[in-house]
């Protein structure tokens, strides 16, 4: 009796934090913006951290996207300087990454990469990422 109420208790353990763990990622899925492969950055980046595993980068004031990481990078909320890997002037999903400068080797590649077309779609993903829609 002891061993079932064991077993039935990991199964609802592991069901409650795969729930937990689809609920995280689903704020970083955009099905009404565009996903890219890449992007061109001709010129300096600059970005808006939004958590630790997403930033809004503006290539040009007319070019705004938002990079989803395959994993956390530590101290990535709290840096000021960032590097956003390329290979020639490109920024590829799977290929290219972001570190924090300061923290060294610590780095995740992109996984995603949308097109953010105007004003009102970056509010939308700023307040799905962070929970306030």
């Amino acid at each position: 009796m002891k061993n079932i109420f064991t077993i039935c208790l990991t199964v609802l353990l592991l069901i409650s934090f795969q729930s937990m763990a689809q609920d995280e990622d689903e704020k970083y899925f955009f099905p009404d913006l565009q996903e890219l492969e890449d992007f061109h950055s001709w010129q300096d980046l600059s970005w808006r951290v939004l958590d630790s595993k997403s930033l809004i980068v503006e290539a040009s004031p007319a070019k705004t996207y938002l990079l989803i990481l395959q994993r956390e990078v530590p101290g990535l909320r709290s840096s000021n300087e960032l590097a956003i890997t390329s290979h020639n002037n490109q920024v590829r999903t799977g290929v290219d990454g972001v570190r924090v400068r300061d923290q060294g080797a610590v780095r995740s590649n992109i996984s995603r990469i949308y097109l953010v077309p105007d004003r009102p779609a970056r509010q939308h993903v700023i307040a799905q990422i962070l929970g306030t829609e």
